[in-house]
């Protein structure tokens, strides 16, 4: 009975030990990983994600001082368009002086 106990102490400390040296390690791989990635330049940056329909999105992507419209879908990423600085400002005038209205397309009524 007594060399069972010991047995069992014995396990559960073992034990103890491999998941406090698991989480140190963990905790260790983490640190180093934050350490990497913030040495290192962001040089693409997802400013915004739209779903669309179902699996199917819009992207506005940074990269490397551009803003990319990125049209992104399950087997297939487009490039839509590429905006200026002040480029998104732009289009939306010219769209409204071209008297295009910004309803969805399934908000319209087709006569």
């Amino acid at each position: 009975m007594e060399n069972d106990l010991g047995a069992m102490v014995r396990v559960i400390a073992s034990l103890a030990i491999v998941l406090g040296l698991l989480f140190v390690c963990m905790y260790g791989l983490r640190r180093w990983q934050r350490r990497i990635q913030g040495q290192g330049r962001q040089d693409i940056q997802v400013l915004t994600t739209q779903m669309i329909l179902p699996k199917r999105y819009v992207s506005l992507v940074r990269v490397c001082g551009k803003t990319l419209i990125l049209g992104i879908t399950d087997a297939s990423m487009t490039l839509l368009g590429v905006l200026e600085p002040d480029g998104f400002h732009e289009m939306l005038m010219q769209a409204q002086e071209n008297g295009q209205d910004n309803e969805p397309a399934s908000s319209k009524t087709v006569h």
